[in-house]
């Protein structure tokens, strides 16, 4: 009985406190579990990241500040009607769900070079007051003019983290996301007619899921 009335004390202490120090992942789950929405976490879900007190607010707003803060990402199963929380740490040097070959595609996909998500000047701004900036200033996507850059794009990533001394980490992640001096593929075409044997691997693919393309492109 004593064990039990300490666990009450412990979730009533940890409410009260808006929760603070929770990660992202634990707090995504709370708050889906409370309102009996199914869904699921990724592995890594010790790793995400600690989160400041949870304000009152509603539940998409509460979503939205865990991915934000974690850039997490949040989207329904295509399997199940499920929501899936996917944390960062879970993008990291992933297995590739889905590998082929250019000689498995009916046509390359076509690249696509251009100024989409580039940001070169990011602040992360703490919710409850405080903020840090970085910037790219020297990059081929840096602040210069073209051709030396292309020229100045400010992002704000509106975060709870659990300490304000993370905000230089956030902020560099962010300005690392926004100048990747790469080009972008927004779509692979599969002939599974032709190739049957790649369905199990195409179905597994997921938002975030890593694709190769074997033959296509060196960097």
């Amino acid at each position: 009985a004593s064990r039990a009335l300490a666990m009450v004390h412990c979730a009533v202490f940890d409410a009260v406190n808006g929760h603070a120090g929770e990660q992202t992942s634990y707090r995504f789950d709370r708050l889906l579990s409370e309102e009996g929405i199914g869904h699921y976490v990724s592995a890594s879900f010790a790793d995400s990241s600690p989160m400041g007190p949870q304000r009152p607010d509603t539940l998409p707003n509460l979503l939205r500040e865990c991915v934000t803060t974690e850039d997490a990402l949040l989207f329904d199963l295509g399997s199940e009607l499920k929501l899936m929380f996917k944390s960062r740490v879970d993008r990291y040097d992933q297995t590739p769900a889905l590998e082929l070959t250019a000689t498995d595609l009916p046509s390359l996909p076509k690249e696509v070079t251009d100024d989409l998500n580039v940001h070169n000047v990011v602040t992360a701004s703490q919710r409850d007051g405080g903020d840090f900036t970085v910037r790219d200033d020297t990059g081929p996507l840096g602040t210069q003019p073209p051709p030396d850059g292309v020229g100045e794009s400010r992002q704000t990533v509106d975060v709870n983290i659990f300490d304000e001394v993370g905000l230089p980490q956030v902020a560099n992640w962010w300005l690392r996301k926004g100048t990747v001096d790469l080009p972008r593929f927004p779509q692979v075409t599969i002939d599974l007619n032709a190739k049957p044997g790649l369905i199990s691997d195409v179905q597994s693919v997921e938002v975030g899921s890593v694709i190769t393309i074997d033959g296509f492109r060196e960097y």
